[in-house]
């Protein structure tokens, strides 16, 4: 079982908690847009992560899915009519930078407590 935190940062818990509300499933969703029917089973036992390709496949489908959402977990599930529509590049990218910038304040955070281990260590 997956705690609550790491799904809202996976796309895969996002797109599932999606595909549950359009009273669909992802054996439809796999045929739908070409892949396995397992792929999806796949991803989410093993908390994977859903290439850029078939990212862009579910977009492509789903027009009412917000691709801010699927891909950043940032605003509404669904798809605003007022909404500016960005590119799915540019939210890939979006994604890519949270990442980089979420591994770096992984290490420093890591760094920070290796140094606190040491100062009460000496006290």
């Amino acid at each position: 079982m997956h705690d609550n935190n790491e799904n809202i940062t996976k796309i895969i818990f996002r797109l599932s908690l999606f595909i549950d509300s359009q009273g669909s499933n992802f054996n439809k969703l796999a045929v739908n847009i070409g892949v396995s029917n397992s792929y999806f089973s796949k991803m989410l036992n093993n908390n994977g992560s859903l290439g850029e390709d078939i990212i862009r496949k579910i977009l492509l489908y789903y027009k009412n899915l917000n691709p801010e959402w699927l891909i950043l977990g940032v605003g509404d599930m669904l798809r605003n009519e007022n909404q500016e529509e960005l590119s799915v590049n540019t939210i890939l990218r979006r994604y890519e930078t949270l990442a980089i910038e979420n591994a770096a304040l992984k290490t420093k955070n890591e760094a920070l407590e290796n140094r606190i281990e040491k100062l009460e260590g000496k006290q």
